[in-house]
Parts: C-alpha cells; sequence; structure tokens
C-alpha cells in the first residue's frame, strides 16, 4: 500500500503528472510504503522528507544494486518510497527514475549526481576576481537539457563597481559569450544548421569548446544502457571504415 500528503509534498515539488505516475506504480513489496523526497545524501544514508518533517533513511541494498549497475546512485531532488520496520528503521523500497538530472564528473573521470528533478538551476559567479566565463560556459553546458532552464546570477557588483571600465569590460564579455552557450531551444545545434547567426558570428575556437562541453553533458547523463548502445554504433562504425579502407588497397 502506498500513502503520501499530496498537498504537503506538493509544497517539496511534488506536480500532478508526478503524482499520476506514482499512483500507477506496480506493487513490490506487502509494506506500506511513503513517498518522500531525498533532501540529503550520506556516505551510508540518506534523508527523506515525507512533506512533514525529515528523517533518516537506508537505501535497501537490490535499490543501491540496481543504481550502480545504471552508472548512477541516489542525488538530492530524488523521488523515493520508503518503508519502515519494527525497529523504526526507514528504508528506501524504490527509487523513481528522475525527470531532470545533473551529473558532474571529477578529475578521474568518475561520473557523480547533483541534483535531480530540477526544473531551474541558478548559476553564481562574482564579478569580482572570481570572475571565470569559461567556468561559466561549462556549468551552463552541464545543465544543458529540455527539463531544466539555467539562470546566471552576477554577485558582488559593488565590489567590481569600484572599478568600473573593469566591471562594464565584464559585463561586455559576458554579452558575448553567453548568448552562444545558452541559446539550445538550447531548433540550431550552431552545427551545420543553414543560416546559423551564431556559427558566422562567433569566433570558431568558442564554437568547438561549445560542442566540446555538450559532448561531455550528454555523454554524464546517460544511462549504462545508453553506453553501451553508443559503444556498440562506434565498434560498427569502426568496422566499417576499416572494410572500406581495405577495399581502396585492393583497387
Amino acid at each position: 500500500m502506498l500513502e503520501y500528503d499530496v498537498e504537503a509534498l506538493s509544497a517539496l515539488g511534488l506536480t500532478p503528472a508526478l503524482a499520476g505516475l506514482v499512483a500507477v506504480l506496480p506493487a513490490t513489496t506487502d509494506t506500506t510504503l511513503h513517498l518522500m523526497r531525498v533532501t540529503e545524501v550520506h556516505r551510508e544514508s540518506v534523508t527523506v522528507h515525507d512533506g512533514h518533517s525529515e528523517r533518516a533513511a537506508r537505501a535497501l541494498p537490490r535499490v543501491t544494486r540496481a543504481l550502480a549497475e545504471a552508472g548512477t546512485a541516489m542525488a538530492v531532488g530524488d523521488w523515493v518510497l520508503v518503508s519502515r520496520d519494527a525497529h523504526a528503521q526507514q528504508w528506501v523500497e524504490q527509487h523513481l527514475p528522475p525527470l531532470s538530472h545533473i551529473v558532474r564528473r571529477d578529475g578521474y573521470g568518475r561520473r557523480h549526481p547533483v541534483v535531480s528533478n530540477v526544473d531551474t538551476a541558478l548559476l553564481v559567479m562574482g564579478l569580482d576576481d572570481d570572475f571565470n566565463p569559461r567556468r561559466l560556459e561549462r556549468y551552463l553546458a552541464l545543465v544543458h537539457g529540455d527539463a531544466i532552464t539555467p539562470v546566471v546570477v552576477l554577485t558582488k557588483r559593488d565590489v567590481a563597481a569600484t572599478t568600473p571600465d573593469a566591471l562594464d569590460a565584464r559585463l561586455d564579455q559576458l554579452r558575448g559569450r553567453i548568448p552562444s552557450a545558452i541559446d539550445v531551444l538550447r531548433d540550431c545545434r550552431h552545427a551545420e544548421e543553414p543560416g546559423c547567426a551564431v556559427r558566422e558570428g562567433v569566433d570558431a575556437d568558442r564554437l568547438r569548446n561549445y560542442h566540446k562541453l555538450l559532448r561531455e553533458a550528454r555523454r554524464d547523463t546517460m544511462s549504462a544502457l545508453d553506453r553501451q548502445k553508443q559503444l556498440a554504433e562506434w565498434k560498427i562504425r569502426g568496422k566499417a571504415a576499416k572494410a572500406r579502407k581495405a577495399l581502396k588497397r585492393g583497387a
């Protein structure tokens, strides 16, 4: 049996569409399950919220294993179904696939989930000495997707305003760079489409970097099955290229 307070969870982001999806989920246990949202992720546990209060919970081994096999893990913002045992311990019985998902890659190439099920990402950058347009472009590529709207928030204007020339230069720099990074509505990919004003007006090196960032972001958000399919496609293309070279040598 599934129990949840729609009104209370709406304050945490539960939408009618998601509530409808939850209502038709197949039962995986005879235990009463509660719909909750993950608010913190720790090494061995998570903190979940039912709209009224927070509590600690642990994921069942099969849930953790399934996520690992899919190349991901629990993230803040996930929706989960939680049970309570006879000792009042909370257990994550089921993880609902996120509608949106942000993942970062560390220096060793490992993928780390950042947050799930968000509509808007606030990208904060100071206009002081922390100003870095290329890093902002990377963050914009990181949240690239139809389900998430990036919003750039510029801070420390009062500090940078002590040198007006530097402030104006930085703002002009952003006006020149950001439109090409966030213009993705992320019908033109600024690649081979005819009449692309961005491709004609943006430096080729910046555009190559933009495409590289998008490829990395797409790869980081792929499921394990998607990556297997991509690898299989690469192998097929590689074999086809070798076959064409062999035919040319034979000719």
